[in-house]
């Protein structure tokens, strides 16, 4: 969404959105989220960046959290009582859910937290994948916690996006240290999620989990 707001056009479009996104309760982005990751490979960063836009960076961050958390619940319990056999079907392309299985075994939380960090598949995905391990369900919650990172680069860089539209539109103005700063935080941000990626992926990979 912030290259969407680079032309003059596309951010005068994205202003008018978020004009008539402000008046959408919370809630309903809980909701979208939660039918977001019951979709499985549905991409979950939409609403995140959406709520960094509308609420700034904080504020988006908590209710993108809270929202991404309430939508990681169903998948892992479906996975876990309803639908096994076709989850395990439908994900075994993907990703070797015994090996993750017996990883899980070993060392629980912190092959959650690190499945979390590396995106080898979409998140609604890999709740579902979690919820056909043996992780307990105190695990799969500290787990949520590798998504934090992610989740504060996605709601940065819609709190800059709606910045850009706004600007844009003249509903507000920075000075050019201001739009400097935003950068290279943006920029930071970026890098260091990259590096975190980078070394749960290497991770994963000694467990023979990264594909």
């Amino acid at each position: 969404m912030v290259l969407v707001v680079a032309g003059g056009g596309s951010a005068e479009r994205y202003a008018r959105w978020l004009a008539v996104a402000a008046g959408i309760d919370w809630r309903l982005l809980i909701l979208l989220q939660v039918g977001v990751c019951l979709a499985g490979f549905a991409p979950a960063s939409v609403v995140v960046v959406a709520a960094g836009s509308l609420y700034g960076l904080w504020s988006g961050l908590a209710l993108g959290s809270a929202a991404t958390l309430a939508g990681s619940i169903p998948p892992f319990f479906a996975a876990r009582h309803l639908l096994r056999r076709r989850v395990t079907t439908a994900l075994g392309r993907w990703l070797p859910v015994e090996r993750v299985n017996a990883a899980v075994r070993s060392h629980g939380w912190k092959i959650a937290l690190l499945l979390r960090m590396s995106p080898i598949l979409p998140f609604g995905a890999m709740s579902y994948t979690l919820g056909l391990t043996d992780l307990r369900w105190r695990d799969y919650l500290i787990g949520f916690a590798g998504t934090l990172p992610s989740l504060f680069a996605l709601a940065y860089a819609g709190a800059v996006a709606g910045d850009l539209a706004a600007a844009v539109t003249g509903e507000a103005s920075r000075s050019p240290l201001q739009w400097t700063l935003l950068a290279a935080g943006l920029i930071a941000t970026v890098t260091a999620i990259r590096l975190v990626v980078r070394l749960a992926r290497n991770t994963l990979r000694s467990s023979n989990l990264d594909p």
